[in-house]
């Protein structure tokens, strides 16, 4: 018997070593790579502008490491759709992290944390048809809707309206999913000293009213 306690606290010491060396590898590896991100910055500028459709710039790519999770942070990105007297989407600063292991389970890009800050949009509802500053952050959506956390700060909403008045909004929001359950906290705060909270919570896709099932309150004060 004590033979095999002493082949299985060896067997156990190897595996532990060759984890320890396997994590020094990855993390050595990935810092390396990810000082390189500055090669791929028109890469990525090419993959979101066919993603949305639309006309992007950005000023810089960076990343690291949390722990064991990489992250991205671009500066000044600016998404400007097709279509005459339409005004960009600029972001001045969005921070990526991603979920390494989730990826890995799924096959696919999981995100843990999304981060957009000093969002500004303008939003036309004027038109009889959506337009297409309208339907351009929506492109994002499928990309960003197995995020864990989405987080948006210090945003900047402007609303065209029919009589070409335009009311703006600022404010700040955050989006949480444990499995299929989506959490939604919103916060605005008009031009003209009103005020906006919603707060909710279901399950399915918060961006498409048909499929997704919860409950929502809000209460407005002007």
């Amino acid at each position: 018997m004590q033979r095999l306690y002493s082949l299985l606290a060896r067997i156990f010491w190897y595996i532990l070593v060759c984890a320890v060396i396997a994590l020094a590898t990855y993390s050595a590896g990935m810092r390396a790579l990810l000082a390189e991100l500055h090669r791929i910055d028109q890469q990525l500028v090419d993959f979101l502008s066919e993603t949305a459709n639309a006309e992007v710039s950005l000023e810089s790519l960076s990343g690291g490491l949390r722990g064991f999770s990489p992250h991205f942070t671009l500066q000044q990105l600016s998404v400007m759709p097709d279509g005459a007297d339409v005004n960009p989407l600029i972001l001045e600063q969005v921070d990526i992290e991603f979920d390494v292991w989730a990826s890995l389970l799924a096959r696919d890009i999981r995100f843990s944390r999304l981060h957009l800050a000093g969002l500004q949009l303008t939003l036309d509802v004027s038109r009889s048809q959506p337009s297409p500053g309208n339907i351009a952050p929506l492109a994002f959506a499928s990309v960003l809707q197995h995020a864990e956390t989405i987080w948006v700060s210090d945003a900047v909403v402007t609303v065209m309206l029919g009589d070409e008045r335009r009311v703006g909004f600022k404010g700040s929001a955050k989006l949480l999913r444990t499995g299929s359950e989506r959490q939604l906290r919103l916060r605005l705060r008009g031009d003209e000293g009103s005020h906006l909270s919603l707060a909710g919570s279901g399950v399915g896709d918060i961006l498409d009213t048909k499929s997704f099932q919860g409950e929502l309150h809000g209460r407005f004060s002007s």
